[in-house]
């Protein structure tokens, strides 16, 4: 292979990794370490694939089939090998929505190494790249301790669940039985989740601030506002989470389009859940990240105007 073709697919591959980043809290530092494992993990042949998730980085399968330009049976190829090193995200939510949402880098090892592993040349490479990586982003978080300090302490605990599944003194596979009656939505939460309003991230020049935001449950919003004369004109939201997070976002949206900041920084997350109809119990706290993700999206905003 010539040179100049090694080089631009070096180049796809950085942007690979940036829009990849995307998807975490962290933006990790794009070194030849990095590259290399992104080489390892996510062939060739399925690089532009992942360009699809440039704009949003949590789609349908309808959405895919626009931003990829690739048939279902294509997309479900491609997520398959992809989901199983832990670039992609293929499992339907609580609600039966299937959402496929490219995973921050971390996922990538932890797909790999929290898992009984057979001791194979492969998996020694990976292994010794990651482990070199991980010495990469120490030496750097040490020389910018204090700028990591403050960022990290603005960043909400991620919940790992990690399942036991079968009895260790027997080795049977445990039978698992949730006892427990779930809540029903009702129709208008549905309708939204499954058809939301303003999803998506608009064009650069129809966004006045954007803001990612993780709640403790693990699941992660975006707003995209278009402001202007301290009026929102327009409001966008993307989500990796639940259907009742793809409710909330939306609803927000809806709230907030066409009022002030100071209106839209006082919603509640009451104010969304009523505007709603109501939420599960167990699924309240949906409306919670949508209002964190829009007062931080404004404060984000009035930093930027030298306004606080």
């Amino acid at each position: 292979m010539s040179e100049a073709y090694d080089k631009n697919i070096d180049m796809k591959y950085r942007k690979a990794a940036d829009i990849i980043n995307k998807a975490g809290q962290f933006h990790y530092p794009i070194t030849d370490t990095l590259i290399d494992i992104l080489k390892y993990n996510i062939k060739e042949e399925n690089l532009d694939f992942i360009m699809a998730f440039e704009n949003n980085i949590s789609q349908t399968m309808e959405q895919l089939k626009t931003s990829s330009n690739l048939q279902e049976q294509d997309i479900l190829q491609k997520v398959d090998v992809l989901a199983k090193k832990g670039v992609i995200f293929n499992q339907p939510s609580r609600t039966g929505l299937m959402i496929y949402r490219l995973l921050p880098i971390s996922r990538q090892f932890e797909y790999t190494f929290m898992k009984k592993l057979d001791k194979t040349e492969e998996n020694n490479y990976l292994a010794e790249l990651f482990h070199r990586f991980n010495e990469e982003l120490r030496n750097l978080v040490q020389s910018n301790y204090e700028d990591f300090k403050s960022s990290v302490n603005t960043l909400q605990p991620i919940d790992r669940t990690v399942p036991i599944l079968e009895n260790r003194e027997t080795g049977k596979e445990l039978n698992i039985i949730i006892n427990k009656e779930l809540e029903q939505y009702n129709q208008y939460v549905v309708k939204l989740f499954h058809n939301p309003k303003n999803w998506g991230k608009p064009r650069e020049e129809k966004i006045s601030v954007w803001h990612a935001y993780e709640g403790s449950c693990g699941d992660t919003m975006q707003f995209f506002l278009k402001i202007n004369n301290d009026i929102i004109e327009k409001a966008n939201f993307i989500t990796d989470g639940c259907g009742a997070t793809v409710a909330a976002g939306s609803q927000t949206t809806l709230l907030i389009e066409g009022k002030s900041l100071d209106f839209a920084e006082k919603l509640s997350p009451e104010d969304i859940e009523n505007a709603l109809g109501g939420l599960p119990k167990d699924h309240k706290h949906c409306s919670e990240l949508a209002a964190r993700t829009l007062k931080r999206s404004i404060e984000k905003f009035k930093h930027k105007k030298g306004w606080l």
